[in-house]
């Protein structure tokens, strides 16, 4: 009996035991932040921009790089960088990387069972295609094709694509295909032909080539292809139509190839699509000042439209310059516009005049002193923008006498209202003792507050100094997290 009794005991002791445990494990669970990555995304939280295009988005990015014959280097980190992009366009990316033939028509069918009618679908392709016949393919990684009639039972043909976004019914389909390297397999082909065909766009849909129909393109000897680079340059520009998008990727791949490459569209898009709105126009990731908080924001990329009550929230964005270096290569007449805007009282015309006047990068035939006054004028009302553009002006000495002192009061004044630029270049004075006394722990701190908001050459700056334990303590898995944070934007320094 006293067994039995001690045998019940203990068994009600295990039970309670074990019910305690699970109980403080789901608890846990309930805690724990799960960390969630879309498709392949390194584990890195990619941050959505917030469109006032309320339909739903859906993509597939495919690169093939890895054939067996005519490997190529680029359309794997093509896709990727794509995908991240996309991702923060509001899409829903599906991303795949050395499909198979079976896994390319897996893909693409699970992307046209979940296109929605209204919504918006973009099926991206890196990687071999060709044309046969007239009919454009895109090669799977393990295609062995002896000859031209085998291409249509072992490629995906590119219209499946094109079937399936009619067939879903979406309001605006759009097609990349950054698939114009030459033939691999044309020596064994009676016809060879060159590049892709031109396909006819079913209504509601853009194709968008790499290159002109029969046209190559090469490789690329960076980490993307010229075509792919210029698109993730240029897709999160506000206030574009995609037509205006796909004319500026153009411009750039020119200018990147010295005119050897050609991109090409052929659309039949009914209504209007931004992937960025200017009304969306980069909600600034940066604190703006208190003066301006309430205005609605309202970037003019091509038009110059916006008046002095609907200042703009991408003055204080990271990108501010990077946006008008793109503004400047497409504006018919960018001197003209930018002077009318910045007279008619606009504050962000008027740091756009003062940025090409005093900025070294910018040569429109202005003089730094042209500038200056309406760098002030706009670093005297809190904007924090100009104020890092005046402090700027006393670091380069462009239009006034070389003062870095004056450059880090300024750079602090902006610095503390949250604009990342001029907190990185406070963080580089701090770290040279530049304008104020050498520290290297306050260099950590600014770089730290730049690198959060996203700005790839503030995270390099902070991995570095965890690599080398400056102002830190050395911590080498700190610094490989920040460098890579830098290197999925393509920040090349942080890539090396």
């Amino acid at each position: 009996m006293r067994n039995f009794l001690l045998r019940f005991i203990c068994t009600v002791c295990i039970l309670v035991c074990s019910a305690h445990v699970h109980s403080v494990e789901a608890a846990q669970k309930k805690k724990a932040p799960q960390q969630k990555s879309a498709g392949d995304n390194r584990g890195l939280a990619v941050v959505k921009k917030q469109t006032s295009d309320s339909r739903q988005r859906i993509a597939l990015v495919i690169g093939n790089s890895s054939y067996a014959s005519s490997p190529l280097k680029n359309p794997a980190n093509d896709a990727h960088s794509m995908a991240t992009t996309l991702r923060r366009l509001g899409f829903e990316v599906d991303e795949k990387t050395n499909l198979s033939y079976i896994g390319m028509n897996e893909a693409v069918e699970s992307f046209g069972n979940r296109l929605k009618s209204g919504g918006v679908g973009l099926f991206y392709y890196a990687g071999h295609g060709m044309q046969v016949q007239g009919n454009n393919y895109l090669i799977p990684v393990d295609a062995k094709l002896n000859a031209e009639s085998e291409v249509k039972y072992k490629a995906l043909d590119a219209g499946l694509v094109l079937s399936k976004m009619e067939q879903a019914k979406s309001d605006v389909n759009l097609v990349i295909l950054d698939a114009c390297r030459d033939n691999p397999f044309g020596r064994s082909f009676r016809s060879a032909s060159r590049g892709l065909a031109n396909m006819d766009a079913p209504t509601g849909t853009l194709i968008a080539y790499a290159t002109a129909p029969g046209k190559t393109a090469a490789d690329g000897k960076g980490k993307n292809g010229a075509y792919t680079e210029a698109l993730v340059e240029t897709l999160e520009t506000p206030g574009l139509k995609v037509e205006d998008i796909f004319k500026l990727v153009r411009k750039l791949v020119l200018d990147k190839t010295a005119n050897a490459q050609v991109p090409w569209e052929s659309s039949s898009l009914v209504g209007d699509f931004h992937f960025v709105s200017s009304n969306d126009a980069a909600e600034p990731r940066t604190k703006p000042a208190a003066a301006y908080t309430n205005q609605r924001s309202n970037t003019p990329v091509i038009e110059s439209t916006a008046t002095p009550s609907e200042s703009s929230a991408a003055l204080n964005s990271p990108n501010f310059l990077e946006e008008l270096d793109r503004y400047l290569k497409i504006a018919n007449a960018p001197l003209t516009e930018i002077t009318n805007l910045a007279k008619s009282g606009d504050l962000f015309g008027k740091a756009r005049f003062c940025a090409t006047a005093t900025h070294e990068r910018y040569n429109l035939g202005l003089q730094p002193a042209e500038g200056i006054s309406l760098c002030k004028e706009l670093a005297d009302q809190g904007v924090p923008v100009g104020m890092f553009l005046y402090g700027r002006t006393f670091q380069s000495g462009r239009g006034v006498a070389k003062n870095e002192a004056e450059a880090a009061r300024w750079y602090r004044k902006a610095a503390e209202l949250g604009h990342a630029i001029a907190q990185y270049n406070l963080g580089v004075m701090y770290a040279y003792g530049s304008g104020v006394v050498k520290d290297e722990t306050e260099a950590v701190r600014w770089y730290r507050k730049a690198a959060e908001q996203g700005y790839a050459e503030a995270q390099t700056s902070l991995g570095f100094m965890y690599d080398s334990g400056s102002g830190i303590a050395k911590d080498e898995t700190e610094a490989v997290r920040w460098y890579r944070k830098a290197a999925e934007q393509g920040y090349a320094n942080a890539q090396y």
